[in-house]
């Protein structure tokens, strides 16, 4: 990945989670140095004395939600990617993490190594960008066709996740979640489109030079 190590800090307050966490955690990132945290406070004063290159964070923490914690990680200009992990999958939940800049969402009841590894990999994509010398000699316009292929693949990454949550049975979901999904796709959707658009147009302005 270009780095030696992963310094990870995991926020969870049920020791039976959080040894199964820390586990998984470690079984899926090669040089990791995992910090634990059992509540969201310590966890805070843990990121403002400490640096980390990701915060995993259970939804459900005493006193608080994961949502609270990450609003109170950025009220101190902390910009570590956190990823959420929950014990339910709830869709509002999902929505408000992703509001509130989350990087990953994970439901640990389909939890497994696979899917920790996507997260952990989508979270931490922008760390990892490792640049081929040859780039330093392209044409401003492949340099930007370079960018924009990278910059796309969270978009499509975003396309296989909403798949995926679509083509769950409807039995599933109720109405009031059915809704709050269909909201949330919606507003995914138009992010994405405004991220191509202007990928497309940093490539067209690039062309140009």
């Amino acid at each position: 990945m270009g780095r030696l190590s992963v310094r990870v800090l995991l926020v969870e307050d049920s020791p039976d989670d959080r040894f199964w966490l820390s586990r998984l955690l470690r079984e899926n990132t090669v040089g990791i140095d995992l910090v634990e945290s059992g509540t969201a406070e310590s966890a805070l004063t843990l990121a403002q004395s400490s640096q980390f290159d990701l915060i995993v964070t259970d939804y459900n923490l005493p006193g608080q939600t994961g949502v609270e914690f990450l609003e109170g990680l950025r009220a101190t200009n902390n910009w570590t990617p956190v990823m959420v992990v929950t014990g339910s999958a709830d869709i509002s939940a999902a929505q408000g993490s992703v509001d509130a800049g989350a990087a990953a969402f994970l439901a640990k009841e389909s939890l497994d190594s696979d899917a920790l590894q996507r997260g952990i990999e989508r979270s931490l994509e922008p760390l990892f960008v490792v640049v081929d010398p040859s780039l330093l000699t392209l044409s401003a316009s492949d340099t930007a066709r370079w960018l924009c292929e990278r910059l796309s693949r969270p978009l499509d990454a975003l396309d296989s996740d909403m798949r995926a949550i679509r083509e769950r049975p409807s039995s599933q979901v109720g109405i009031d979640e059915q809704r709050a999904l269909d909201a949330l796709e919606s507003k995914i959707v138009a992010i994405q489109d405004r991220m191509r658009r202007a990928l497309k147009d940093y490539q067209g302005e690039a062309e140009l030079v």
